[in-house]
C-alpha cells in the first residue's frame, strides 16, 4: 500500500503540469504519480492536483530555480547535464556576462577554476567538478564531485564565507607593498 498517491495532469506536454506536484520536491514516503485519467490504488493519502488551492505551485521547490552550471568550454567531456538547468561556458560573452550568470544561481556547479572562484567570491554555494590539481589550491576548497555523478551530490554544495573580502584585502596589501617599492 502506498503512503501517498499524487494525481494530477501527467499526460500533458506542459512541463509545468508535469512537475507541479509537491511529490517531486518533498518526501512523502512510498509514493507514486498518476494521471487524472487513472484510478488510484489503495493508499494512506491522496494528493489531487498540483497544489494550487491554498499555496503556491510546488514547482517553486525545484532546484532548477536555484542552480546554474558554468562549465569550461574545452574540458567538459563527460560532464553530466541536467535538462532545463541554465548553463553557460567560460567562452560565452564577457566577464560581466559570466559574473551575472554565476550570480543568478544560489548554487553553482562548475568545472571552471574561475567559475568556482567567482562563485565563492559571490557567496554562492559551490559544487566543483575539477579536471586537474589546480582546483585543490583555494584558501578553502569547495566541495568536489565527479563529472558523471555531480547531480546526485548537488545537495552537498557549500558556500565559503569571506572569500571576496579576504581577496580584496590581500590584493590591496599587495598593491601597497609594490607601490612602496616605486
Amino acid at each position: 500500500m502506498l503512503d501517498t498517491a499524487f494525481q494530477h495532469r501527467r499526460s500533458s506536454p506542459d512541463i509545468g503540469d508535469l512537475f507541479c506536484s509537491p511529490g517531486h520536491y518533498f518526501d512523502f514516503g512510498d509514493s507514486a504519480f498518476f494521471d487524472l485519467s487513472e484510478t488510484l490504488p489503495p493508499g494512506r493519502l491522496a494528493v489531487l492536483g498540483g497544489g494550487h488551492v491554498y499555496k503556491s505551485c510546488a514547482i517553486a521547490m525545484s532546484p532548477l530555480f536555484d542552480t546554474v552550471l558554468f562549465f569550461h568550454n574545452e574540458k567538459s567531456e563527460g560532464l553530466a547535464r541536467v535538462p532545463g538547468m541554465p548553463a553557460a561556458s567560460n567562452y560565452d560573452g564577457s566577464m560581466e556576462d559570466a559574473i551575472r550568470f554565476i550570480a543568478s544561481g544560489a548554487t553553482v556547479v562548475t568545472n571552471s577554476y574561475h567559475g568556482a572562484y567567482w562563485a565563492m567570491c559571490l557567496g554562492r554555494r559551490v559544487l566543483c567538478v575539477p579536471f586537474n590539481h589546480k582546483f585543490r589550491h583555494f584558501r578553502e576548497n569547495p566541495v568536489f564531485a565527479d563529472p558523471g555523478d555531480w547531480p546526485e551530490k548537488l545537495h552537498l554544495a557549500e558556500r565559503r564565507d569571506g572569500v571576496l573580502e579576504e581577496a580584496r584585502e590581500r590584493n590591496t596589501a599587495f598593491y601597497a607593498k609594490v607601490r612602496n617599492l616605486l
